[in-house]
C-alpha cells in the first residue's frame, strides 16, 4: 500500500508540474546579475539583458561604470499558415513577432494589450526558488545552489531535486557562471483576439504561437573567453501548427558611455566579409563630465551567431536612428526589419574598396539583427547560439568570435579545443626573418584553416589567411609584416562545413627583417584585478621587454589617478623571452581606490607604453594629529586626514589648505599655500573622495568628502501632506561669469503675520537689475551655528501670488553682507498646496562637504627627521595570497636588516620545486610572485631562510 501511495504521489507531482508550471506569467519575473568574467550586467528571466537599473550595472565591460549596452532583447518572427482569417474570402498572409517586455525609449519596447496586459514572452515558474529573490538575485544560477528550485525542474522531473539543470545533463557545469530559465508566448493574446488564432488545436486556452524558449547564459573566466557572454536559445513549438517561416532576431540598445549625453554618438557598423556588426563610440572618448567614473580607454562590442537552423550568420542588419524609431509592437514592420538579406544603415556610413565600413558621424541609434528563415514543426526544438564579445579593436573582436565558435562547436570542452589541431613548428622562442614554414596536425580530414598573427605577444590579432587548404603547412613570409619583438600565430581548424572545431597557438617569436626600431613592453600580472587592494609597500610587476635591434632602453613607471600622472620609478630594462620582475615602491605615490600604473619603455627617441588594470592601493600611513593641524575655519562634517608619505621631506613651514567647490568643472579642488614662504605650492589640485591627494612636501590629504546638498532631515514645522515641496539648484550665469555655490549652511525660513519685510536688492551682486518684493511675511536666518544666528539677504521671485510664498516661487540666498551667491531654492506644488503663514517655519539643513568656507592649517612639523616613517622591525613570512590559488600567488615577507635570503618551494613529500630568491636583500617588505602553471593541483610548502631566521608556510594549488 505504501509503494502504491508513493507511486501516485510521484505521479501527482509530475501532473502538477506538467499542468500548472507550463505557462509564462509576469508574476514569475525575476532579476539576476552576470559577473563570471569581465562582462558585468543585470538581466531578467523574461529574456532582457542589460535593462537599466540603478542598483547594478547595465551592460558593462571591464569596470562596472563602463557601460556599453542599455538593453539587449531577443525576438521571434513567425509567418502564420496562409488562409482566410478575416472571412472575406481572400487568403491572408499574417506575421507575428514575439518580443520581450523590454523598456525602450518613449514606450517603443514590448507589446501591451488593453488594460496594460503584457503581450510578451514571459517566464515560467518552477525554474527558480521563489523564496530566493532580491532586486538583483532571483534567477537560477549554477554558482548559487540556493537559487535552484526546491522541486524538480519542470522540463526534467526525472532528475529529482538539488541538481543543476546543465546543458549536457544533470550537474554538468558548462561555464564558471551559468543562468537558466524558460519563457513562453502564452501571454500574447493579440492574434487570438484579432482573428481567433489558436496555435494548439487540442488546447484552445493556449494563445500566442505556442512557442516555448529555454534560455541559457554562460560565462567563463578562462582567459580566452573572459570577454565573451554565450547565449543559447532552444525554441520549441509546443502547439500543433506547422510553421514554414520562422526568424530569430535581437535588438540592441547601444549606450556606450552610460550617462550624460555620451549615448548620442554611438556607431553600429556592419562588416559584410566577417558577417558581423560592431558597435563603438564614434570619437572613442567618454567625457569625464558625463561619466566621471569611466575607467581606461573605450572599447567596442559585437554579437555573433554561432549556430542557427539555417546557416550560422546574421542574415539581416537594420540600424535605425533615433532609438525610438522602431516600435516593437508593430508586427508587420518588425517582420520586414528581420527580412533575411536586408541590410539597412544610415547614409553617414561609407565603405572603402575592401568593403570595410566607416562612420562619418555618431548618433542615438540602435540596431537589429536576424537569422535566415527556418521551419518549426509541432513538437520540434531548434537552437540559436550566440556570443556577445567585447574588445578594443574590430580585429580583436573578430578573433574572439572565432574562439567562441570553436568553443561552442566542441561543446565547451577546453581540452578538445586545444587538441583538435596542433602547431608543430614555432613551439619555442626563436628569431625569424624572411620566409618561415608553419606546420600543423589537424585531426579533421579535409577542411580548411585560418591563420592569425599577433605582433604584441597575443594582445591583438589580424588575419593572415581565411580559408587556407588543410595541407598541413604554410609559408609565412615575415617580410610582408612589420618587425616585432614578440610575435605569435594562432590557427583555427574548420571542418568541411566551414565550422571552426579547433584552435592552437604558437610560442612567442621575434621578427627581424629591417633596421626599424620596435621596442615592446607588456605587463604580465594576471593576479592583479579591479577587485585587488594592495597593502604591501613594494610589489613585483612582471614585464616582458623586447626590441629586435637590442639597443639600450629604459623603463619609466608612472602612477595615474584620475587625470594626475606622476613619475615614481626608473629602471634599466632586461631583454628576455620571458617576463622579468621589477619591484616598485608603492609608498611613493598616493593611496587610491582606483589607480593604475603606466610603464613606459623608451630608447630616447621611441616610446611605447602598457598600463595595468585599475586597482586599489592602501599603504599604511602615519597621521598628522591635531597638535600639528587644525581647521581655522570649518563648516564641513566629513573625515579629513593629513597623512605622512615621507617625513624626510618635511620643511618645518606652516601651510594653509583651502578648498574650491565653485568651479564649473566637475569635482572639487584644493590649494596649498606655504604661509612661511608666502607662495602657493599647489593650486587647484583635484580632490577625489576616498583617495589620497597629490603629494606635497612629504604630505598628502585624504578625505571622505560628500556633495553639499539639502539633507533629508529638512522639514516644515507643520506636518501637512500638502506643504510646498522644494528643490535646490545651483545659480550659474555664464554671461556675467557668476558661479554660485551650494553652501554648507543651515537655514530657517520663519513666517509671521507681523513681518512686512522686503527681499533684498542684489542687483550689484548679480550685475543686472533684479526685482524687490515688498511686504513679505517671512525672514531667512542662517542657523548653522546656534550661538551666531544671523539674518541673511535674499532675492525672491514670485511666480503666481505676489509677496506670498507659493508654488513656482524662487529664492536666491546670499550672506548677511549680500556679497555671495549661495543656494537657489525652487518651490513646487499645485493649486491645492498650503501657503505658509504665522507660526510656520521651513528648516533647510545641509549635508556639509568641503567648500570655500573651510581652511585647514598645518604647522610645527619637524624638518630634521631622518629615516623612514615605517620601518620593518622584525622578520616575518606572510601567508600567500590568494590561497588557494590558480595558477599564480604572491608571497610577502619582512626583513628587519640586510640579510642573505633563500625562498624555496617544496611539494608535499619534501622535494624542492623551485628557488624563488637566493641572494642578499635590503630591509623592508618584499613581494614575490609564484607561478604554478606547470604544477599539478595539491599542497605545497614555501620556506624562507634569512640569516638565522627560518619559517615555513603551506599553500594550496587548485586547477
Amino acid at each position: 500500500m505504501s509503494r502504491l501511495f508513493a507511486f501516485f504521489t510521484f505521479a501527482l507531482l509530475l501532473l502538477t508540474i506538467t499542468v500548472f508550471a507550463q505557462r509564462g506569467t509576469p508574476d514569475a519575473r525575476r532579476m539576476g546579475t552576470l559577473h563570471g568574467n569581465n562582462i558585468k550586467t543585470v538581466f531578467t528571466n523574461s529574456g532582457v539583458i542589460a535593462q537599466p537599473t540603478t542598483v547594478v550595472p547595465r551592460g558593462a565591460w571591464m569596470y562596472e561604470n563602463n557601460g556599453y549596452i542599455g538593453d539587449l532583447s531577443f525576438m521571434i518572427g513567425v509567418e502564420l499558415p496562409i488562409k482566410d482569417y478575416t472571412g472575406d474570402g481572400i487568403a491572408d498572409t499574417l506575421h507575428w513577432v514575439g518580443v520581450t517586455p523590454v523598456d525602450r525609449p518613449n514606450g517603443s519596447g514590448g507589446k501591451y494589450g488593453n488594460g496594460g496586459k503584457s503581450w510578451n514572452f514571459e517566464p515560467l515558474p518552477g525554474y527558480y526558488d521563489p523564496s530566493f529573490s532580491t532586486l538583483t538575485r532571483g534567477v537560477a544560477m549554477s554558482s548559487q545552489p540556493e537559487s535552484w528550485p526546491k522541486t524538480p525542474w519542470p522540463d526534467h522531473p526525472e532528475w529529482g531535486t538539488g541538481v543543476w539543470n546543465g546543458l549536457n545533463g544533470p550537474n554538468t557545469f558548462t561555464g564558471d557562471e551559468e543562468a537558466y530559465f524558460v519563457v513562453d508566448d502564452n501571454n500574447d493574446e493579440q492574434f487570438t483576439k484579432l482573428v481567433g488564432y489558436h496555435p494548439d488545436s487540442t488546447d484552445l486556452t493556449r494563445s500566442g504561437m505556442g512557442l516555448q524558449v529555454s534560455i541559457r547564459y554562460i560565462q567563463s573566466h578562462n582567459p580566452l573567453f573572459k570577454d565573451i557572454l554565450f547565449r543559447i536559445y532552444d525554441i520549441k513549438n509546443t502547439g500543433t501548427t506547422v510553421y514554414k517561416k520562422v526568424v530569430f532576431g535581437n535588438l540592441y540598445g547601444t549606450y556606450i558611455g552610460g550617462t550624460g549625453t555620451e549615448w548620442n554618438d554611438d556607431v553600429a557598423l556592419y562588416y559584410p566579409r566577417e558577417n558581423a556588426v560592431i558597435c563603438s563610440e564614434f570619437d572613442q572618448f567618454v567625457s569625464p563630465s558625463d561619466n566621471p567614473k569611466w575607467v581606461g580607454k573605450v572599447g567596442m562590442f559585437s554579437d555573433g551567431v554561432l549556430k542557427s537552423p539555417n546557416g550560422i550568420t546574421n542574415s539581416s542588419f537594420y540600424y535605425f536612428v533615433p532609438a525610438k524609431a522602431v516600435i516593437m509592437s508593430e508586427n508587420e514592420a518588425m517582420w520586414k526589419n528581420l527580412t533575411p538579406g536586408k541590410i539597412k544603415f544610415p547614409s553617414s556610413v561609407i565603405y572603402d574598396k575592401d568593403s570595410i565600413p566607416h562612420a562619418l558621424s555618431g548618433a542615438d541609434g540602435d540596431y537589429m539583427t536576424g537569422t535566415n528563415y527556418f521551419s518549426l514543426l509541432p513538437g520540434e526544438t531548434k537552437r540559436i547560439a550566440a556570443a556577445l564579445c567585447f574588445g578594443y579593436t574590430s580585429n580583436e573582436i573578430f578573433n574572439k568570435l572565432k574562439l567562441a565558435e570553436a568553443f561552442y562547436n566542441l561543446n565547451f570542452d577546453t581540452t578538445a579545443l586545444r587538441t583538435s589541431i596542433n602547431l608543430t613548428t614555432l613551439n619555442s622562442f626563436q628569431k625569424i626573418s624572411g620566409t618561415c614554414s608553419v606546420k600543423w596536425n589537424f585531426k579533421q580530414t579535409g577542411g580548411t584553416v585560418e591563420i592569425w598573427l599577433s605582433d604584441d605577444a597575443g594582445k591583438t590579432w589580424k588575419q593572415l589567411e581565411s580559408n587556407l587548404t588543410n595541407s598541413g603547412a604554410f609559408s609565412f613570409n615575415t617580410a610582408l609584416y612589420e618587425d616585432c619583438a614578440f610575435g605569435k600565430l594562432r590557427i583555427f581548424g574548420k571542418n568541411q562545413a566551414g565550422n571552426i572545431i579547433g584552435y592552437s597557438e604558437s610560442s612567442l617569436f621575434e621578427i627581424n627583417n629591417s633596421s626599424a626600431n620596435k621596442p615592446f613592453i607588456r605587463i604580465f600580472n594576471d593576479e592583479l584585478t579591479t577587485a585587488n587592494t594592495i597593502t604591501a609597500p613594494q610589489y613585483i610587476f612582471n614585464l616582458l621587454v623586447g626590441n629586435p635591434k637590442h639597443s639600450p632602453v629604459k623603463i619609466n613607471v608612472y602612477a595615474s589617478v584620475g587625470n594626475d600622472k606622476t613619475v615614481i620609478s626608473s629602471y634599466n630594462a632586461i631583454y628576455d623571452s620571458i617576463p622579468h620582475g621589477y619591484q616598485v615602491d608603492l609608498t611613493k605615490f598616493p593611496n587610491s581606490s582606483a589607480i593604475s600604473l603606466i610603464f613606459e619603455l623608451t630608447d630616447g627617441s621611441v616610446s611605447v607604453f602598457d598600463t595595468t588594470v585599475v586597482f586599489a592601493k592602501e599603504n599604511s600611513r602615519e597621521l598628522i594629529t591635531e597638535l600639528n593641524s587644525n581647521f581655522i575655519s570649518r563648516y564641513n562634517k566629513v573625515k579629513v586626514e593629513v597623512r605622512v608619505v615621507d617625513n624626510k621631506k618635511f620643511t618645518g613651514d606652516e601651510y594653509y589648505i583651502t578648498f574650491n567647490d565653485t568651479s564649473l568643472a566637475p569635482g572639487k579642488y584644493f590649494s596649498v599655500y606655504n604661509k612661511t614662504k608666502g607662495y602657493f605650492i599647489l593650486k587647484n589640485a583635484p580632490l577625489i573622495p576616498f583617495n589620497e591627494s597629490v603629494i606635497f612636501d612629504g604630505l598628502t590629504l585624504y578625505t571622505e568628502d560628500i556633495t553639499t546638498a539639502i539633507d533629508s532631515t529638512s522639514r516644515w514645522s507643520g506636518n501637512r501632506d500638502n506643504n510646498l515641496r522644494y528643490k535646490e539648484l545651483r545659480y550659474i550665469d555664464l554671461t556675467r561669469n557668476i558661479y554660485g555655490m551650494i553652501a554648507p549652511l543651515d537655514y530657517a525660513i520663519v513666517f509671521s503675520d507681523s513681518y512686512t519685510d522686503s527681499s533684498n536688492d542684489l542687483s550689484g551682486l548679480l550685475h543686472r537689475p533684479v526685482p524687490v518684493s515688498k511686504k513679505l511675511n517671512f525672514k531667512i536666518f542662517d542657523i548653522t551655528h546656534a550661538d551666531d544666528v544671523r539674518q541673511i539677504k535674499f532675492l525672491f521671485v514670485s511666480n503666481s501670488v505676489p509677496d506670498t510664498l507659493s508654488e513656482g516661487d524662487l529664492m536666491l540666498f546670499s550672506n548677511p553682507q549680500g556679497t555671495l551667491v549661495s543656494d537657489k531654492v525652487l518651490f513646487l506644488g499645485g493649486g491645492y498646496s498650503y501657503r505658509p503663514k504665522q507660526g510656520d517655519t521651513l528648516f533647510l539643513f545641509s549635508k556639509k562637504g568641503l567648500s570655500i568656507f573651510d581652511t585647514l592649517r598645518i604647522f610645527g612639523l619637524p624638518s630634521d627627521v631622518t629615516g623612514t616613517v615605517h620601518s620593518v622591525k622584525s622578520f616575518a613570512l606572510q601567508q600567500n595570497y590568494p590561497n588557494p590559488f590558480n595558477p599564480t600567488t604572491l608571497i610577502n615577507y619582512d626583513l628587519p636588516a640586510t640579510l642573505k635570503v633563500e625562498l624555496k618551494v617544496f611539494d608535499i613529500i619534501g622535494r624542492e620545486v623551485t628557488t624563488l630568491v637566493n641572494g642578499e636583500q635590503t630591509p623592508g617588505t618584499h613581494s614575490i610572485r609564484f607561478d604554478g602553471a606547470r604544477l599539478s593541483s595539491g599542497v605545497y610548502f614555501y620556506t624562507l631562510k634569512a640569516g638565522q631566521n627560518l619559517q615555513t608556510k603551506k599553500m594550496v594549488l587548485i586547477k
